[in-house]
């Protein structure tokens, strides 16, 4: 069952939070993997702590069904890109292009990391054909992230877990959340408030879910996606899912 704080306490910490992981979060690379015209990818990365020089991408196919790695390559970052002088002279993006004929027919997904953090965007790659495609989530989500343009940080690998407005899930609260919000599938996520504070968006499998309930059993590095009926949250199980800050 799920408790409630007074929301003006659970802000005042939240901010504090917020502004102690900020300082934290801005070493980190940034960078897009934002671009595709059916047979080569590109984007681009930057690399804070090592400001002057190009940066060094890994591009890796993973095999869609299971996530297991299925090709590899190594690429470095210092093509010219105009709308990224900001980032020290603008020398940071790549380009790359699979071989369709290296790997056997089957659906892939084709990621970028930069210093072990995954960059944003994901492509989906039909092996054995030159059809590679955009969309960080199926064409059908409603609230799917168009990563390209969404400017997002890694925040790490969190336990996923899901409920609903049933009495079991949520007790004599229903859909009202501890923020005051109307809880709504494909949006609302309950969080740890000291962890994530109330209000931030949060992207999961390519979906845009906002922080605005709390649970007791949601602790650390946990996050409660809300469904719609209780068959869904019970049939989602356990999952451990990467999560991305959207500013």
């Amino acid at each position: 069952m799920r408790f409630r704080q007074p929301l003006i306490a659970a802000l005042t910490a939240s901010l504090a939070i917020l502004a102690g992981t900020t300082t934290a979060r801005a070493a980190q690379p940034l960078g897009f993997l934002d671009g595709t015209d059916g047979q080569a990818v590109w984007g681009w990365a930057w690399d804070a702590e090592n400001p002057g020089s190009p940066a060094e991408v890994q591009l890796v196919i993973l095999h869609a069904d299971s996530g297991l790695p299925a090709a590899s390559q190594t690429i470095i970052a210092d093509q010219y890109r105009a709308d990224l002088k900001q980032y020290g002279g603008g020398c940071h993006s790549f380009a790359f292009s699979p071989a369709a004929n290296q790997l056997p027919e089957g659906s892939y997904t084709v990621r970028a990391f930069c210093g072990g953090i995954p960059l944003s965007g994901i492509f989906y790659w039909q092996g054995g054909s030159s059809a590679i495609t955009y969309s960080p989530a199926p064409a059908s989500s409603a609230n799917a992230a168009d990563t390209s343009e969404t400017p997002v940080a890694f925040l790490g690998v969190f336990r996923t877990t899901a409920y609903c407005s049933c009495r079991r899930c949520s007790g004599r609260w229903g859909r009202i959340t501890s923020s005051g919000a109307v809880a709504t599938a494909r949006h609302t996520a309950a969080v740890d408030p000291r962890v994530i504070p109330y209000g931030t968006r949060l992207m999961i499998d390519g979906v845009v879910y906002t922080a605005e309930d709390e649970g007791s059993g949601v602790i650390g590095n946990h996050i409660d996606i809300y469904c719609d009926t209780h068959a869904e949250a019970a049939a989602y199980g356990l999952q451990q899912k990467e999560v991305y800050l959207v500013y």
